[in-house]
């Protein structure tokens, strides 16, 4: 009798132990779920907010985010699978590619202004960062070029540049003006002095 009740005691043990374990187990399974959302939610985030574009170590394209493509006009076929650097909207001066060329060599961060060209045929000015990208087992798969539309701050800058430099001509313009005076001056006394000096002689001669 009494191994009966042990034996009934140790199945509703189990049971209650399976019971619980399965409950921990939907709980997990929901914060598993939870954070698969929210992960989600993120990656749509830099998705449609975060200009940048990935390519591998052969600078191959391989990834461009939706602000990328939205920004300048185009589609991510357009992009992907094409050479960084033969990539119309991505084309830059000699001297830079060179500098860029040389840090993805050394695998170095990089931080460079250039101008991108939008579908509509319109510049837009983009602040670039180079870093290279590392798989979870530290192995180097490549670079992530983050963005920056400048365009704004472009336009100021040049705005005030032209604004310093017509204050300028102005400047020039009225110390040409105070040189003048200034000949005028001695100039109108001489003429005077001339004038005086021929009254003189004919009055002397009359």
């Amino acid at each position: 009798m009494i191994k009966k009740k042990n034996l009934v005691a140790l199945i509703i043990t189990d049971q209650t132990n399976i019971i619980s374990t399965h409950n921990l187990l939907q709980a997990n399974i929901q914060k598993v779920e939870e954070l698969n959302r929210e992960l989600l939610r993120e990656r749509e985030t830099i998705d449609e907010k975060i200009i940048l574009l990935k390519v591998d170590t052969s600078c191959m394209i391989t990834n461009i985010s939706k602000a990328y493509t939205e920004l300048l006009g185009f589609t991510p076929d357009d992009a992907i699978g094409q050479y960084l650097f033969d990539f119309d909207q991505f084309t830059i001066d000699k001297e830079l590619n060179v500098k860029v060329l040389r840090h993805i060599e050394k695998k170095q961060v990089l931080k460079y202004e250039k101008t991108s060209l939008k579908k509509t045929g319109e510049d837009v000015w983009l602040l670039n960062t180079l870093v290279p990208q590392y798989n979870q087992m530290a192995e180097h798969i490549g670079f992530i070029i983050f963005s920056e539309n400048i365009t704004d701050a472009k336009l100021v800058q040049e705005h005030q540049e032209k604004l310093l430099e017509n204050s300028r001509t102005v400047a020039m313009g009225e110390m040409v003006s105070m040189i003048a005076h200034q000949w005028k001056q001695p100039l109108s006394v001489v003429n005077t002095i001339i004038a005086t000096l021929k009254i003189k002689k004919r009055t002397q001669y009359s």
